[in-house]
């Protein structure tokens, strides 16, 4: 397979590392110029000065030469240690692309194209850089895998000098010092007498890739496209795809390139996928099956406020206290269980498809009016409109409370129950005053 554009993208990594140290230096001259009151021929000269020092060296032949000496500085790997902690010092892992035929898992050995990271001393991370060069989807790093110097031999003053540069930059592929740390994480799996140590290792291909791709579904002009679309229910031809609950993890703090090179180009970002069970949710019931099921239903929910309210009073009856504290605790007790009581009759209300249950249920016929708005019963609806049913459901309802709250210690007398049915007949009428409104 031809390498030219391979080669010239070599040569156009070096080109691109020089114009930035050589703008950095330019940058430096001009606020010393200011300082040292050079002339604007000093200053070009020493300008000058360094652009052919910068020119010796960054020649693509003595670069290649330094940088396939500092290659064993760092690691390429699919797993990594510092994401477990910055200053373990261990070996990180490269797993073979082969073992990818064979899985049969999620796994790094998944992805059909793995992006493969650098770790180690981030001062050698131009060398890094190096060695993730595309082009043309060729990569330099299979190359280097295979042996084959094609890419390197333009640049070469012969092939003993590519076959060199080869085998240094090779020496980024394999560790020759295998070792954990005490800061990594570390298993000791029992085996006959002794163990062996796993170091399970951070699979930093895998949260590359995780990341790439969540990034471009969140961000691309096609994702932002269909998920206005969607908003505005217009029609897309790409689909609007989000992550729920989806979490950042951050590695590295302000210099996210001590950890890799692949977590340097995420700004120190991982995604994590969230991992939660389903959340089961009962469907509601319709309570057709005898009289007192949608009070039964109801009490499930509002137990802990009864529970609450009851304690409340017995206390005040004790201490024959009746303070404003004590008042508004109660009333404030009272309004959250009369606003239970609407909202979970609402819900039952809400199930058009089942529009008629009512005629069934055992309920008595106050609470069939309330609960099956959209019963198709001519008679039905004409008693419903007179609205004479609400007092009914206020009635039932402070005949409930009462119940639940009386005991040994606490007696309901007929002015609580006035008092209950008062209030939710206040707010059942304050309800149909509400949804007149919005009708109209």
């Amino acid at each position: 397979m031809p390498t030219e554009k391979l080669t010239e993208a070599i040569k156009a990594y070096i080109k691109k590392r020089a114009d930035t140290k050589f703008e950095k230096i330019s940058k430096d001259l001009k606020s010393q110029q200011k300082i040292k009151l050079w002339t604007d021929a000093e200053f070009q000269q020493t300008l000058a000065e360094q652009q052919a020092l910068i020119n010796t060296e960054f020649y693509p032949n003595t670069w290649l030469t330094k940088a396939a000496e500092r290659a064993k500085q760092i690691n390429v790997v699919t797993h990594a240690l510092k994401f477990t902690h910055s200053d373990a010092k261990g070996s990180g892992a490269l797993a073979k692309k082969e073992l990818a035929k064979e899985a049969h898992y999620l796994t790094t050995a998944s992805i059909n194209k793995m992006p493969l990271d650098i770790m180690g001393n981030a001062a050698a991370l131009d060398v890094a850089g190096l060695l993730l060069i595309s082009e043309d989807n060729q990569e330099l790093m299979d190359y280097i895998f295979k042996s084959d110097t094609s890419p390197f031999l333009p640049l070469a003053n012969n092939e003993e000098q590519a076959a060199q540069w080869l085998q240094g930059f090779g020496d980024a592929l394999t560790d020759s010092n295998i070792s954990s740390h005490t800061l990594a994480k570390q298993l000791y799996f029992p085996v006959n007498e002794t163990y062996h140590l796993i170091a399970p290792l951070h699979a930093t291909s895998m949260a590359h890739e995780l990341y790439t791709r969540i990034t471009d579904t969140r961000f691309s002009e096609d994702s932002v496209a269909a998920r206005k679309a969607k908003r505005e229910q217009k029609p897309f031809e790409h689909l609007a795809t989000s992550y729920p609950n989806l979490a950042v993890q951050n590695f590295g703090g302000t210099k996210p390139q001590n950890i890799s090179q692949l977590n340097s180009r995420r700004k120190g970002k991982t995604y994590l996928l969230s991992c939660q069970p389903p959340k089961w949710e009962n469907q509601l019931a319709l309570p057709q099956q005898h009289k007192d099921q949608f009070f039964k239903q109801y009490r499930q929910i509002v137990a802990n406020k009864i529970k609450g309210l009851k304690k409340l009073l017995i206390a005040a009856n004790i201490i024959e206290k009746n303070n404003v504290h004590i008042r508004n605790k109660r009333a404030r007790l009272v309004g959250e269980i009369i606003d239970t009581f609407i909202l979970f009759s609402m819900k039952i209300q809400q199930l058009k498809q089942f529009s008629g249950w009512s005629k069934t249920s055992k309920l008595s016929r106050a609470q069939q009016l309330w609960l099956d708005p959209y019963r198709d019963d001519k008679e039905f609806q004409e008693e419903r409109e007179t609205n004479d049913w609400q007092a009914d459901i206020a009635d039932e309802f402070a005949l409930w409370l009462n119940k639940q709250l009386e005991s040994a210690w606490l007696k309901m007398d007929d002015n609580t129950h006035g008092e209950w049915k008062k209030l939710l007949q206040h707010e059942l009428g304050m309800l149909k005053d509400d949804i007149e409104v919005i009708s109209t």
